[in-house]
């Protein structure tokens, strides 16, 4: 195999990698845009898709699940149970 091609073949490995390392639990994501959808006056950066990836202001993850909310004074607007129990990994709220 060409050296180049062996290199391209590595960066699209590592590409995927990273990709799938970045992509927070589809049950949190699922939980987090419900919760999203019922909140008013989120914090500026939360869009996307990927709330771990994109790291949202006041969320902490690990191993891609979401394991702490911290949003006190943040004026937040909402329902606090909408999607929480689907946070299995949650610890810190």
């Amino acid at each position: 195999m060409e050296p180049e091609i062996q290199w391209l073949f590595l960066l699209i490995v590592f590409v995927q990698l990273y990709i799938v390392a970045a992509v927070t639990d589809s049950r949190d994501a699922t939980a987090l845009a419900s919760l999203k959808d019922a909140w008013k006056n989120l914090p500026p950066n939360w869009s996307g898709s990927d709330p771990c990836g994109d790291h949202w202001v006041g969320l902490n993850c690990t191993n891609s699940r979401v394991t702490s909310i911290t949003l006190a004074n943040m004026g937040l607007e909402g329902q606090v149970f909408i999607g929480i129990p689907s946070l299995t990994e949650l610890q810190t709220l």
